[in-house]
């Protein structure tokens, strides 16, 4: 609840703004992680200033924000049910600045100054849905009141040229990065593009192939038995006097009768 004075008079519309909160997990302008909140209700009460017992309900005739969430939308903050799970919220956009619009379906008159008192009601999930940073303003604009500019991003674009940078203008840049529908297309093209291509179905079984070929397999005994000899038989290529005495062993042991005629 929040109550304050305010010189204006015929007071024709009101402005919430929801802002980004370094510090905290989802950077803002919610408490949770993600950044997101919930405004179920918003309730604005007012009087000529010092004249508390004419205290009048301002009825709100449209509500109109930059981005909500689906089944999320301003025109819940005014329906009357202040405990319902519904209202306004931005999620997935979290992080960044939001804002909500609200014109009244009649002006608030004052004499000699406004009292207002504002009640936003934060039912879902409360407290973690709750907001952590946000800024309130007031209009007399008269005819359909749009929805504008937030008061740092009308303020960027008073800036001169040469006074924009990186710096100044992070808050923009951030929100644009979020919200620019252009921009997130390209994200959204370029993320496609980065996936990998799905396996050529040709590739996938010359890949098995080569896996199954890398296997070894056991050696047959005959070939390992020739290799033994091949092996023994260029150590006797290579010293012919003892493979003359091998073969002349060779034939002592296995013929007697060779002994016998020697």
């Amino acid at each position: 609840t929040l109550t304050f004075d305010t010189p204006l008079t015929n007071i024709t519309g009101l402005r919430l703004e929801t802002l980004p909160l370094a510090g905290i997990k989802g950077g803002g302008p919610g408490q949770p992680e993600n950044g997101n909140f919930v405004v179920t209700e918003i309730e604005i009460d007012s009087w000529s200033k010092g004249k508390a017992k004419e205290r009048k309900r301002a009825k709100i005739k449209s509500g109109v924000a930059d981005f909500s969430q689906d089944g999320f939308n301003p025109n819940q903050t005014f329906d009357g049910k202040t405990n319902d799970q519904r209202g306004w919220a931005v999620s997935p956009r979290g992080g960044i600045h939001h804002w909500t619009t609200y014109q009244f379906a009649e002006p608030i008159q004052s004499d000699g100054g406004t009292t207002l008192q504002i009640k936003i009601h934060q039912s879902h999930n409360a407290p973690q849905h709750c907001l952590a940073h946000f800024r309130i303003s007031v209009t007399t604009d008269e005819g359909a009141i749009s929805l504008g500019l937030p008061e740092d991003f009308a303020a960027l674009k008073s800036l001169p040229k040469e006074s924009r940078n990186a710096e100044t203008l992070k808050s923009l840049v951030a929100f644009l990065g979020k919200s620019d529908a252009k921009l997130l297309q390209l994200q959204g093209a370029l993320a496609a593009a980065q996936r990998p291509l799905p396996p050529d179905n040709e590739l996938v079984g010359l890949q098995s192939k080569q896996k199954l070929l890398e296997i070894a397999t056991p050696d047959e005994p005959k070939i390992v038995q020739l290799r033994a000899d091949f092996a023994e038989s260029k150590k006797q290529v290579e010293n012919r006097r003892l493979t003359l005495a091998q073969d002349l062993t060779w034939a002592l042991i296995n013929s007697p009768a060779f002994l016998f005629n020697h």
